[in-house]
């Protein structure tokens, strides 16, 4: 063929022709077929390349600040926001303004009350302009504060839940640092905690914790955050670092040898200030305390649940050591905070539920490592207080009194009963009198009606946090142990 098309230069060029022909028709028949996938399409292929390219020169300029960041303080440098697309569904599920601010109303009314980490009157007051530029972050934590103020739920894994988690990853992974996305994956963890997501929760918490060293938050805490923050913004960095702290050490309850994830406060940490007066705005500098120099009646409820958080660490540290050494002392300075707390309580007409809750938690956790230490023995048994120590005895009769007043009203709890951390309370209570039934220091009746009425609670609990049930069934599992290593039924 060759042969003949050089002795034929004009079928040559014929041939050349057809081949431009036909490659250009095939050109066309691409760019045809590109073109009816055109329209809306063919603009968010557009979009899509677009952002993609811009974002990996954004990207390295965010590695450059996290791995430079004296430089980029010193040179006062910013890195460019990142527009990210919202999906219709998400859109459609958070809704109009409206629906926001009740959203927002439900959410204050009722998780604020006990984990009070988001402002109200920053929420309000920048909500219009976050849906111009930051419409991604106000999304995401909208819909994490209506995750986590849901009731009724009767299965974890919803397609609400689903959505924000995917959300939240996917925002994360666009590089974005915000306060918002870290305040929306502490209520996600909030979530799964009294839902029974396990281990997600205890991972969600870890996350959340790396993420906030990123921000530089716990360096907000203790003060020596170099950068520039107005008060209300330092506030709200030191209320979300506690509540990661909290989590923290509430989660490992269970196992108290587990690695904290965040450093331990120490006397110089920042407690967070009077919740009222944040709330409504009036909080100022002056008004905040460190640990060091936190005592009198001028605490609100969220800084004496930071001091819970402090002495719960060295409640884990006891409960984890190797050597058993007494804690008389630790359960004692943690009933004198219960006291003050609860004095303070009554004078400003406060309820410390959630926090009383986990001081007692973590009083019961000493006395179980006290038996394991005694290997399952007594030596109260011929006291005044019976089979337990004076402070564990106070943390029992605690548990009732929340029972008894929850049950009185159960449609309108009092305080913040309805909250995650008390399932755990309430077993823990459970385990305590089954361990005195074990060991045949207890008659089996009168446990059994204790049991009955935490059994209950546990159950009605079940309504607001599925975690409950799962307390429920492992505390009727080890009744059933119970009974039958003592061959009687309880």
């Amino acid at each position: 063929m060759h042969a003949t098309l050089a002795n034929n230069p004009r079928g040559a060029v014929i041939a050349h022709s057809r081949a431009a022909r036909s490659a250009a028709r095939e050109a066309f028949h691409v760019t045809t077929r590109i073109a009816v996938r055109s329209g809306k399409e063919a603009r968010e292929f557009q979009t899509r390349t677009f952002l993609h390219h811009w974002d990996q020169g954004n990207q390295e300029r965010k590695a450059k600040t996290f791995l430079a960041p004296d430089m980029f303080h010193e040179m006062r440098l910013e890195v460019p926001k990142i527009a990210l697309s919202i999906p219709r569904g998400v859109a459609d599920m958070v809704g109009s303004i409206p629906d926001i601010q009740a959203t927002a109303r439900a959410y204050f009314d009722s998780v604020h009350t006990w984990m009070p980490i988001v402002s109200k009157t920053n929420f309000s007051e920048n909500l219009l302009n976050r849906l111009s530029h930051r419409r991604a972050e106000l999304f995401l934590l909208t819909l994490s504060m209506k995750l986590c103020s849901m009731v009724g739920v009767t299965t974890p894994q919803t397609i609400l839940y689903r959505t924000v988690k995917e959300l939240y990853f996917s925002i994360e992974s666009s590089g974005v640092l915000s306060i918002q996305i870290l305040q929306s994956g502490l209520l996600i963890a909030l979530y799964e905690m009294g839902h029974a997501l396990y281990p997600a929760a205890f991972l969600s918490v870890a996350n959340c914790a790396r993420y906030s060293t990123a921000l530089g938050i716990d360096k907000v805490v203790d003060d020596t955050y170099v950068g520039q923050l107005p008060w209300h913004e330092k506030e709200e960095h030191r209320r979300v670092w506690w509540a990661i702290a909290i989590l923290d050490r509430f989660l490992n309850l269970c196992d108290p040898g587990r690695q904290l994830v965040t450093p331990n406060p120490d006397s110089n940490t920042y407690l967070p200030v009077d919740d009222a007066a944040w709330d409504a705005g009036t909080s100022r500098p002056d008004d905040a305390f460190i640990i060091g120099s936190s005592s009198g009646f001028h605490l609100g409820r969220f800084a004496r649940f930071a001091l819970v958080a402090y002495l719960l660490t060295q409640a884990l540290q006891q409960a984890a050591a190797k050597e058993p050494s007494s804690n008389l002392q630790l359960q004692r300075t943690i009933i004198a905070l219960v006291n003050v707390a609860e004095e303070e309580g009554h004078l400003r007409r406060w309820g410390f539920c959630t926090q009383m809750a986990v001081c007692h938690s973590a009083i019961l956790l000493l006395e179980s490592r006290e038996w394991h230490g005694r290997g399952g023995k007594t030596t109260l048994a011929n006291t005044t207080t019976g089979p337990v120590s004076t402070e564990a005895l106070t943390a029992l009769q605690a548990a009732f009194s929340l029972i008894s007043c929850y049950l009185a009203d159960p449609n309108h709890p009092p305080c913040d009963f309805a909250s995650p951390f008390l399932p755990h309370f309430l077993y823990s209570t459970g385990q305590v009198y089954l361990r005195i039934a074990q060991v045949g220091q207890g008659r089996l009746s009168d446990v059994s009606d204790k049991l009955k009425v935490l059994k209950h609670a546990l159950h009605r609990l079940n309504n607001q946090w599925l975690i409950a049930g799962v307390y429920l069934s492992l505390l009727e599992r080890k009744e059933l142990l119970v009974q039958i290593q003592n061959g009687a039924l309880m």
